[in-house]
């Protein structure tokens, strides 16, 4: 399966940070090993051994600062369910952090079970997770694309708004 998927519930289980370092490295080894070099590197960023480090490091350091010790097992449906009013929800095709399709289904099952009937989920086609046009897809590309936000996203937001919001 994906290696985020693999690889995460076991990392956020781990007992320290030193542990959890070592088991997203055995994964991320095994998974290198097996996946094209070009695919890890646009997923990744990790290059060689070095970058795999960093990125280990990287990962770990985030995984475990206290927000995100909360927000990882954070079931969102109950939540989602209770929500009656109207709801836009997009993901990026190419979001590397939050998988697009499992994420946008799960919003839409969520709000629908609850008899929401004004929600529009959809998956915006090469945005990252920043919403961003991106060539590469990786996190380390955020800060280096000139693209802020990208106009696809904008205008879908805007015509969204102009819908809910116009006189009815």
């Amino acid at each position: 399966g994906d290696f985020f998927s693999r690889a995460m519930p076991k990392v956020a289980q781990a007992k320290d940070t030193a542990s959890a370092k070592a088991v997203l490295m055995d994964d991320l080894k095994e998974w290198r090993a097996k996946e094209n070099p070009n695919r890890v590197f646009a997923t990744t960023g990790v290059r060689d051994d070095k970058s795999a480090a960093n990125y280990v490091s990287l990962v770990v350091k985030q995984l475990y600062t206290p927000w995100f010790r909360v927000f990882l097992p954070f079931d969102p449906q109950p939540y989602l369910r209770k929500i009656n009013c109207p709801v836009l929800a997009l993901n990026g095709s190419r979001d590397i952090q939050v998988l697009p399709e499992s994420n946008s289904k799960g919003i839409r099952e969520s709000l629908a079970a609850g008899g929401n009937k004004k929600a529009v989920v959809e998956v915006l086609p090469g945005l990252n997770h920043l919403f961003q046009s991106c060539k590469a897809c990786t996190i380390m590309e955020y800060g280096v694309l000139s693209e802020t936000f990208s106009p696809l996203a904008m205008e879908k937001i805007g015509d969204w708004l102009r819908k809910e919001i116009s006189p009815k």
